[in-house]
């Protein structure tokens, strides 16, 4: 389990999913990636968000 989280692309996840105090391999990869997506949607979410404000600007 260890291997796995270590092996983690960013230090916020690594670090988010050893906070999660995962109990085998399993739930580690699962609340991995459950952190994982919650982090894409966001980086999505704000990106969409800067797209609108500077969309507005344009328009005004």
């Amino acid at each position: 389990m260890e291997q796995f989280i270590n092996a983690l692309h960013s230090t916020e996840l690594r670090i988010r999913t050893k906070q999660a105090r995962p109990i085998s391999l399993n739930d580690a990869v699962r609340r991995a990636v459950e952190m994982d997506e919650f982090y894409r949607v966001e980086k999505k979410t704000v990106s969409n968000s800067s797209e609108r404000t500077q969309l507005r600007r344009m328009l005004q």
